[in-house]
């Protein structure tokens, strides 16, 4: 049980580091392009 409780929570973690890597890439990506546009 505490091994399963564990690999939840690595999972989670997980999880939690790619959404903010793909937030964070978003963000980078919307910048370039205003940049871009506004010359």
């Amino acid at each position: 049980m505490f091994y399963y409780e564990m690999n939840i929570r690595a999972w989670a973690s997980i999880l939690a580091a790619i959404h903010l890597t793909h937030m964070e890439r978003l963000y980078l990506y919307n910048k370039v392009i205003t940049r871009s546009v506004n010359g």
